[in-house]
């Protein structure tokens, strides 16, 4: 469901982030790109039953999306991004997956903090990690 007034929320699919995390030994990067999109895939389906169930077909205003964003797509980018640190990276990529994230969470407190802006263009932080990510090789969690 894509559409003008979901903007900010294409942001959904880096975090925008289940299930269990790395035992003892760390993946490759491979398993953890197919488990970190695992969890965006999954968030974003979620996010999109809501705002189905929310809005339907019709169009919401301005201040309904100000809303929806505070309600329901910042805990929803939030709990993707610790399900995501809770995923054991694969050796001596910590400091890469962190910078996907750590860029992601700059972007929604900004989304957090001004959330009409982001209506029309989402923030350059988020921007970033979704370009961190697809370099890293994720496809859910970097597009938008």
């Amino acid at each position: 469901m894509k559409s003008k007034y979901l903007c900010v929320l294409a942001v959904v699919p880096i975090a925008l982030l289940g299930f269990g995390c790395g035992g003892d030994d760390a993946p490759t990067q491979e398993e953890y790109v197919a488990q970190a999109d695992e969890i965006c895939k999954e968030a974003d389906e979620a996010l999109n039953v809501v705002i189905e169930d929310t809005f339907g077909t019709r169009q919401p205003n301005q201040q309904e999306i100000i809303s929806f964003t505070g309600d329901e797509v910042i805990p929803n980018i939030e709990g993707q991004i610790g399900d995501l640190r809770a995923l054991t990276p694969p050796e001596g990529d910590e400091e890469t997956v962190n910078a996907i994230y750590d860029s992601l969470e700059a972007g929604i407190a900004a989304v957090a903090d001004d959330p009409a802006s982001s209506i029309q263009e989402a923030p350059p932080e988020i921007e970033e990690a979704g370009r961190l990510a697809r370099e890293y090789g994720m496809e859910e969690c970097g597009s938008g």
